[in-house]
This record gives structure tokens, C-alpha cells and sequence, in this order.
């Protein structure tokens, strides 16, 4: 039987290790297994008056006994007190009625065994404000480079991409294979400022 347990990052008070009940729900939580729950928007951007899709997933190393249901709440960044509540079912899509507001929406997902709280995931979502986009900088591009308020803006730096995005990012280049005798298929990218301008115009539009 392979062992379980726990990496803290934390320095912990002699106090800790009398709190016995605290003790046991770390134990009885390390032998449950690694465990993934993400509660994510679609879509980063929606319009007003546009229902917000979630994307759920679980996947945990050991089923469960009791059975496991959704806690979403949904509330506008600067009005925690404002929430609007949903329930579903695991691993299944959830869609919220379209938020009032605009700006800024944070999720607090939580996943229950029976009346416990199992997990917790936090995400966030913007509903498009008109004012808020022309409120900012302008972003605008030159034969060279990408400007910022009509200064040159250089984008250096590591990016990171997740699967949800890739399509977004291709949409906005241009991907061309080459297979030449005798070498392995190389993916060659060529990177169109113009375009990636346009096509951020139409996503902020």
C-alpha cells in the first residue's frame, strides 16, 4: 500500500500538533489521493444580457461514499454581499443566468460530500463594459511595432498557453508545415501583427 500525505509550506506552532481534530481531517483528506476540481468560464469575455457557461471538472482518486453535489456562487468583484447561488451535479457543464451588472465577476465554486465542503475552486469572468474598454490605454500598432498610446510597445517575455486558448492564439497567426526529404515535419509560425490587431478589435468589439 503506498503512502500518503502532506507538503506544507508553513512554519508550524507546537499549538498545531495539539489540535487534534484538525489532525484527523488532514490524515482522513491525504488518504482520499490527489484529487482534480477546476469550475471554469467558457469563455473569458461575455456580452450583457449573455448566459455564462462553467465547465466542471473533477476527477478524484477514490470515489467517494456519500454522494457529491455543486455549491456555485457567482458575484460581481465589488459586491461580495450580491450573490447569486447554483447547484449541479459533477463533471457537468452548468450555465448561469445572464448577470445583471457589468465588470469583473469572481466564482466561488464549492464541491460537497453530503453537507461538508470537500473542495473549493475560485475563477472569475468579465461581463464586456463599453466604458471601462475606452476608459484604458489605446492599443494600436505601427510598421513595426505594437504601440501603446502611440509609444512603441515591446512584447518580450515567456508566455504560457493552455488548451482553452490555443485556438484563440491560432486564429491570429499563421501556421505552415514543411516535410522535407529525408527530416522530420516542422511547424513553422509566422507571427502577423495586422492580424492579431484585428482580431483583437473584433474580440473587444
Amino acid at each position: 500500500m503506498a503512502d500518503a500525505g502532506f507538503f506544507v509550506n508553513a512554519e508550524l506552532s507546537l499549538q498545531f500538533f495539539d489540535a487534534t481534530s484538525l489532525l484527523q481531517s488532514l490524515a482522513q483528506r491525504a488518504l482520499q489521493g490527489a484529487e482534480e476540481f477546476t469550475v471554469r468560464p467558457a469563455l473569458p469575455l461575455y456580452l450583457p444580457g449573455e448566459p455564462v457557461e462553467l465547465q466542471v471538472q473533477w476527477h478524484p482518486a477514490v470515489q467517494p461514499k456519500t454522494p457529491v453535489s455543486l455549491k456555485i456562487n457567482s458575484f460581481p468583484e465589488a459586491q461580495p454581499s450580491n450573490r447569486a447561488t447554483a447547484t449541479a451535479a459533477p463533471n457537468q457543464p452548468v450555465v448561469l443566468p445572464a448577470p445583471d451588472g457589468k465588470g469583473l465577476y469572481i466564482i466561488e465554486a464549492q464541491l460537497l460530500e453530503g453537507d461538508q465542503v470537500r473542495a473549493i475552486y475560485h475563477s472569475a469572468f468579465w461581463i464586456r463594459d463599453e466604458s471601462s474598454l475606452r476608459s484604458g490605454p489605446r492599443l494600436g500598432l505601427n510598421p513595426d511595432y505594437f504601440e501603446l498610446d502611440g509609444r512603441p510597445l515591446a512584447v518580450v517575455g515567456t508566455t504560457y498557453m493552455s488548451s482553452e486558448v490555443q485556438p484563440l492564439f491560432r486564429a491570429s497567426q499563421r501556421v505552415r508545415m514543411e516535410q522535407r526529404p529525408g527530416a522530420d515535419s516542422r511547424c513553422r509560425t509566422e507571427h502577423d501583427p495586422h492580424r492579431l490587431v484585428e482580431r483583437l478589435g473584433q474580440i473587444l468589439r
